[in-house]
């Protein structure tokens, strides 16, 4: 069955099970560092990865940016 579930996940959505949560993670990690004060470990902590330095491999792999950077990005002028 559980087989039977990723085949069907990975067809639907093209994303293996893990790298889908991932995707998810770093979506709402987006929101965060775009509309909120919240420190990145914080950011980190609020999507589920405890590790801040792998949080910010994963966000600039996916992103392209860091965090502090994407969030530079989205920053009004003072």
């Amino acid at each position: 069955m559980s087989s039977l579930l990723l085949m069907m996940s990975q067809s639907s959505s093209g994303y293996s099970p893990h790298e889908y949560l991932i995707l998810i993670r770093m979506t709402h990690a987006k929101e965060r560092l775009k509309y909120s004060d919240m420190p990145v470990s914080e950011v980190a902590a609020s999507v589920g990865i405890d590790n801040v330095s792998h949080f910010i491999n994963l966000f600039k792999d996916r992103a392209g940016d860091t965090p502090l950077a994407y969030r530079k990005k989205w920053q009004r002028p003072r």
